[in-house]
């Protein structure tokens, strides 16, 4: 996206659910019922398989660090996101 688009024309957004950013866990939501959020970020709906997912769960401050090192934009390009 960013090559089609450039960075000037780009943001960046998250679309975390609530338990984004907690501990690793089993948790009851209003929405998506039982759910398990992984200790790799993975939210799961919490049906013994843990195959279906059933949200994003990785907050904004572990996002920007890929956006850094996997994508190779700098803090000062983001900064202007």
């Amino acid at each position: 996206m960013l090559r089609a688009k450039g960075l000037e024309r780009s943001l960046v957004v998250s679309d975390t659910v609530t338990l984004g950013g907690l501990p690793a866990g089993k948790y009851e939501t209003p929405i998506g019922g039982k759910v398990e959020l992984r200790a790799d970020g993975f939210l799961a709906i919490d049906d013994g398989t843990g195959n279906y997912l059933a949200g994003a769960a990785l907050p904004m401050t572990a996002a920007i660090p890929v956006l850094v090192n996997q994508v190779g934009l700098t803090w000062a390009k983001l900064s202007r996101c």
